[in-house]
C-alpha cells in the first residue's frame, strides 16, 4: 500500500456527530498510515481530529480531487448518502470503494459499480448482487 492514495469518508465515532473519541476508524487509519499510504480525511462534522493531531477536510471535492485509489466509507453520515455525493464520486477516475458500514443502498451501490470496484463489509446479500 506504499504510496497509494486513500480517502476516508468519516472519522467520527458514529454518523452525524462530531465526536472522534473512541472512533473505530482510528485503528484503521493508523494501519493505513503505517503501510505508507497517502491519506485524506473527510468529515462534515469534524475539522480537527484531536486524537490524531490532524486537520480533517470538510469539502468533499477537495479529498476526491487527487483521484484516490481507494475510498473507505467509515462513518454513516447522512451527507454521504446524498445524490450529490454519489455524483461527485462518479465523476472521479475509477477507484476501489470499500463501504465498511453498509451505508449505501442497493441502487447507489449498483450506480457506483458502473464506474468503480465496490465492496461492502458484512453485507453478503449486496456483495452477491455486485458480482
Amino acid at each position: 500500500m506504499v504510496g497509494k492514495k486513500i480517502t476516508f469518508l468519516g472519522v467520527s465515532y458514529r454518523g452525524d456527530v462530531g465526536d472522534t473519541r473512541f472512533t473505530p476508524v482510528e485503528l484503521l487509519v493508523n494501519m493505513v498510515r503505517k503501510a505508507g499510504s497517502k491519506i485524506k480525511l473527510h468529515d462534515p462534522f469534524v475539522s480537527y481530529w484531536e486524537e490524531q493531531k490532524c486537520t480533517v477536510e470538510s469539502d468533499l471535492g477537495t479529498v476526491l480531487e487527487p483521484h484516490p485509489d481507494l475510498i473507505i466509507i467509515s462513518t454513516g453520515h447522512k451527507a454521504y448518502k446524498k445524490e450529490s455525493t454519489i455524483e461527485k464520486i462518479m465523476a472521479i477516475s475509477p477507484a476501489q470503494i470499500y463501504d465498511t458500514i453498509g451505508l449505501f443502498n442497493k441502487d447507489q451501490l449498483l450506480t457506483l459499480q458502473t464506474r468503480h470496484q465496490v465492496s461492502v463489509l458484512g453485507r453478503g446479500d449486496i456483495n452477491s448482487i455486485l458480482r
